[in-house]
């Protein structure tokens, strides 16, 4: 990209030289460059600030450069960071760190968790055996079936309808729900709250 030349346009350059006073009483100001003269006559308070005006505006504009090449090397950096950002999306993963050990009164929350540390959810035999008679285990073990590759629809309907039955303490749909091989009954006994006798 290229970048804009910050240069003061002629006529205004022209006016920031060094400009004095040839007239006490009327506090008549000139200026000479060249073959060129310019020249004002005002009160000294507006004559003194028209002046001080016209010669800051060198540093001003020297300042305005800075800051355009600060900021252009923050844009530089930025892209370069961008760029090595989506190469590192684009390249395979790198092999997981070893695991830090804890320190004491650090944050334990998942967002400190890195990515590579969550692996994937798998039912254990003992997790199943549990499951027989544990509804929190059950629910797990639907949940893994229900969230694999190879889920069925009606996988994913008796986790609806048990999980509606655990919500509302029904045991008996829960149970029932975890066997059941119809999915309009299942769809049923998810959206109905359980009868009470």
């Amino acid at each position: 990209m290229a970048r804009t030349p910050l240069e003061l346009p002629a006529e205004i350059a022209a006016l920031t030289g060094t400009w004095k006073r040839e007239d006490e009483r009327l506090a008549r100001w000139t200026l000479r460059i060249g073959g060129a003269s310019y020249a004002f006559t005002a009160d000294d308070d507006s004559a003194s600030a028209i002046v001080n005006a016209l010669q800051r505006i060198p540093q001003l504009l020297d300042g305005l450069r800075k800051e355009r090449d600060a900021l252009a090397i923050d844009r530089d950096e930025l892209q370069d960071q961008l760029t090595a950002a989506a190469k590192r999306t684009a390249s395979p993963p790198s092999p997981a760190p070893a695991a830090a050990r804890p320190v004491a009164g650090a944050s334990t929350s998942l967002a400190d968790v890195p990515l590579s540390m969550i692996g994937t959810f798998a039912v254990s035999p003992k997790v199943k055996a549990a499951a027989k008679n544990d509804p929190a285990m059950a629910l797990v073990v639907q949940i893994d079936k229900a969230m694999g590759a190879d889920a069925s629809e009606l996988d994913r309907a008796r986790l609806l309808a048990m999980a509606a039955a655990l919500s509302r303490g029904d045991l008996a749909t829960f149970w029932a729900a975890g066997s059941e091989k119809s999915k309009k009954r299942l769809a049923a006994s998810a959206e109905l709250p359980a009868k009470k006798s």
